[in-house]
C-alpha cells in the first residue's frame, strides 16, 4: 500500500468529515424551513378560509335582516315641472342613451307631498320618473325609517303592440327596507 501524504492526510481526516457534517445540516435545514414555509401556508390558507367564512355569514345575517319589494312606478305619462317627457327619460333609461349609459346611475325616492296628501317620488339622476302609487304610500308611510334604498329599476315599454299603436314606457322599481321589526 501506497502511504499517503501530509495533505491527503490533512484532507481525509479533517476537510471530508467537516464538509459530509456541513452537507447533512445544510440538507437538514432545507427540510426544515420547507415544512416551515408549508405550515405558514397551511395556517394563512385557513386563516383566509375562516375569514371569508366570517364574511359569508355577515352578508348572510345582513340579507336575512333586509327584504326587497317592488314597486310600480305611476305617473309616467307626465310630463316633470321644467317641461321634460318623463316618457323620454324612461326611454333613454331603458336603452342607456345619455346621461343613463354609464354605470353612475342613482335611483332615488324622496318624501313630499303632492295637493296636501303624502307623495313618494321617484328620480333618476335628479330627474322625476313618476311616483309612488296610492296603493303604496300607507306601506311606504309605515316603513319610511326601515327604507334603505332603490336596488334597481326595470323599464319596460316602448315599441308598437300588434296593432301598431305605440306603447308607453313603465317602470317598476325595487326597493330595499330594513326587515319589520315583530313586535
Amino acid at each position: 500500500m501506497k502511504k499517503l501524504k501530509v495533505w491527503q492526510i490533512v484532507l481525509l481526516v479533517i476537510f471530508y468529515p467537516v464538509g459530509i457534517c456541513v452537507l447533512i445540516y445544510r440538507l437538514w435545514k432545507k427540510k426544515k424551513i420547507k415544512s416551515e414555509m408549508e405550515e405558514a401556508i397551511r395556517v394563512r390558507r385557513e386563516a383566509k378560509e375562516r375569514e371569508e367564512n366570517e364574511r359569508r355569514a355577515r352578508i348572510k345575517a345582513e340579507l336575512s335582516s333586509r327584504e326587497e319589494i317592488p314597486f310600480k312606478v305611476v305617473g309616467v305619462t307626465f310630463k316633470n315641472e321644467d317641461g321634460r317627457s318623463r316618457q323620454s327619460i324612461l326611454r333613454k333609461l331603458k336603452w342607456g342613451d345619455p346621461p343613463f349609459d354609464g354605470d353612475d346611475i342613482e335611483i332615488t325616492i324622496e318624501r313630499g307631498e303632492f295637493e296636501g296628501s303624502p307623495a313618494f317620488p321617484i328620480f333618476v339622476n335628479g330627474q322625476q320618473i313618476g311616483n309612488i302609487g296610492k296603493d303604496d304610500i300607507p306601506f311606504f308611510l309605515d316603513r319610511w325609517r326601515d327604507y334603505i334604498g332603490v336596488i334597481s329599476a326595470d323599464v319596460s315599454g316602448g315599441g308598437t303592440d300588434s296593432e301598431g299603436r305605440s306603447m308607453k314606457y313603465g317602470a317598476i322599481v325595487k326597493c330595499l327596507f330594513r326587515k319589520a321589526e315583530q313586535a
